[in-house]
């Protein structure tokens, strides 16, 4: 797909962005709304935090724990962007989960089919293929839909269950680690993780981690919007790999101090420790071992259908996610 069947593809059409309070969902709501001219209304649970967004996206308070709330919305809508989902929180029961990313994901998929929708877009994760079987995991690598990490587990389940349902038509899309301007996980969390001193490097940090530029990733979404041959397909989105020390490595001159490193029977323990207190820490034994690996999530099936490729590379993306850091004064609190 070239560039000029992409340019205005979307304008005057109605969309809808699910999830448009949150950070991909937001920065892909204007986008839509003020570069690719189309008509653009949004949905979340907490429009403060959107608020930004007006008067370009109408904006609609609606839960994807109540999908039904969603009808009114979808009225005369051409695509639909599903980017809400449940990330687990603490506390949270495991049937959270299940609730929003598998049922009412759903649920608002078969809504979209009685409202007459051409298109949806869902947003899942690689981490669907849970701990995978193989390092280059492509498209056709098998969903763990049984995995322990509760939120891979089941945005894995919210795909299968949308290929068995009723709807429009589906296009699935895989990001990796979507960092930049905004990014609370790969960008915030990351440089805070180096600047508090916690262990971010396991072993000789020679694995791949696998980054992918919010605009780059907004990029394919839209592709996979207007594509003829988008339909039925998913798609990884993933710029590039990189090893872990070379990722943390940008967070280290962003804060001015190197990352910590710990070897890797140690990591293990403290992994193992971790469970057994419940000490919160963000690291797990499949985790650790899945920083040890080389894998790469190839994007063959973007570029070939999509015609799409990243734009923006990692340089410049980190160089980004810094100065948004600046901009909120992240980078002159004291580390806690």
């Amino acid at each position: 797909m070239s560039d000029s069947q992409v340019d205005d593809a979307l304008a005057g059409r109605r969309v809808l962005v699910t999830g448009a309070t949150g950070f991909i969902g937001s920065r892909l709501a204007a986008r839509l709304a003020h570069a690719e001219g189309a008509t653009v209304l949004g949905t979340g649970r907490s429009l403060a935090k959107a608020a930004h967004l007006k008067p370009a996206v109408e904006l609609h308070k609606a839960d994807l724990g109540d999908p039904d709330s969603h009808r009114a919305v979808l009225e005369g809508i051409d695509t639909v962007f599903h980017v809400a989902a449940w990330l687990p929180r603490g506390g949270d029961p495991p049937q959270e989960g299940v609730r929003l990313n598998v049922d009412g994901t759903r649920r608002l998929y078969e809504l979209a089919g009685e409202a007459g929708v051409r298109r949806f877009v869902h947003v899942s994760t690689v981490a669907a293929y849970g701990l995978p079987q193989r390092d280059r995991v492509d498209e056709d690598h098998p969903l763990d839909l049984a995995q322990a990490n509760p939120y891979g587990r089941t945005k894995a389940q919210g795909e299968a269950a949308l290929r068995e349902a009723d709807g429009p038509e589906l296009t699935i899309v895989r990001p990796a680690m979507v960092y930049g301007p905004g990014s609370d996980g790969w960008t915030m969390n990351m440089a805070n993780l180096v600047r508090t001193g916690t262990p971010v490097i396991f072993g000789q940090g020679t694995g791949l981690a696998f980054p992918v530029y919010v605009d780059n990733l907004i990029d394919l979404m839209i592709r996979a919007a207007v594509a003829p041959d988008a339909a039925g397909q998913a798609f990884n989105a993933a710029d590039c790999s990189i090893d872990w020390r070379g990722f943390f490595a940008y967070f280290e001159a962003t804060v001015g101090r190197r990352a910590r490193r710990l070897p890797l029977p140690l990591a293990y323990v403290l992994a193992t420790v971790n469970v057994w207190f419940k000490l919160g820490l963000p690291v797990d034994r499949d985790r650790i071992s899945m920083t040890q690996r080389p894998l790469v999530y190839p994007t063959d099936a973007a570029e070939q259908i999509l015609g799409w490729s990243p734009r923006v590379n990692l340089d410049d993306g980190m160089a980004a996610g810094e100065q948004w850091l600046r901009d909120i004064d992240f980078l002159k609190q004291d580390a806690p």
